[in-house]
């Protein structure tokens, strides 16, 4: 299996590279909610709690969040993935756990009563998971530049979010520990791959989308005055 540093998938197929920022801003589907091959490396880590760090967003400043290897390993390891496993696919996954990790998450969707297959084939649900998934690879494909571009965006979409009823920071922190679980998974039965590398570089760059698209909300809740309240229950 080849992983030749570098991941890429999840895309927005309304976005170009070049008009990334402002592009994202305009989509009309929020990432969730009511809203209508061979040269591999192998190296066996031991896990001493699976999901410790997923609990909590870390309020990091992200100043040098990402080295330039592990840039180039978030690259290829995400295109890698993708060669073996669809974008929509990856993208269900983690949904799904998310509503295993959390029902009641699952009640803030217009397909919140729906199950099974019922679940799965439902339209809302098929173009929240394509509208997640291409944060994810608008992501990587912008992870040479998250300050000045990714940051602004996830800003933009978190703000999106303030009018979602049942929306909080406890659902940030399952759809962070989701896909970390998801991903995990699937980088060892897809490509073979229990790398530590792998793992930590993931971890930050999730850590860093998930942290921006919180501020994005608690920005847009603090300026809405019929959410003060709520807001302001909420810690930081």
């Amino acid at each position: 299996m080849t992983i030749t540093r570098g991941f890429r998938c999840f895309g927005y197929q309304l976005l170009q590279q070049d008009a990334f920022a402002s592009a994202m801003g305009r989509l009309k589907y929020t990432m969730g909610c009511n809203f209508s091959k061979k040269p591999g490396f192998r190296v066996r880590v031991k896990r001493k709690q699976e999901d410790a760090s997923a609990r909590r967003i870390p309020q990091r400043k992200h100043r040098e969040l990402l080295k330039t290897e592990q840039v180039a390993l978030l690259k290829s390891s995400w295109q890698q993935l993708c060669v073996k496993r669809s974008p929509y696919f990856l993208g269900r996954q983690i949904f799904l756990r998310v509503f295993e990790l959390n029902p009641e998450i699952k009640k803030s969707f217009q397909f919140g009563e729906f199950h099974g297959n019922d679940l799965i084939n439902n339209p809302m649900f098929k173009i929240h998971v394509k509208n997640f998934v291409s944060v994810i690879d608008s992501s990587i494909r912008s992870v040479d530049s998250l300050k000045t571009v990714l940051a602004p965006t996830l800003h933009t979409l978190g703000g999106t979010h303030q009018s979602v009823e049942g929306f909080n920071k406890n659902n940030l922190e399952i759809f962070l520990k989701a896909m970390l679980l998801v991903l995990r998974q699937e980088f060892k039965s897809a490509l073979d791959v229990d790398d530590l590398e792998v793992e930590v570089a993931w971890r930050k760059l999730l850590e860093f989308i998930v942290y921006q698209i919180h501020i994005g909300y608690r920005s847009a809740i603090s300026t809405t005055p019929n959410k003060q309240k709520g807001f302001a229950q909420e810690s930081p």
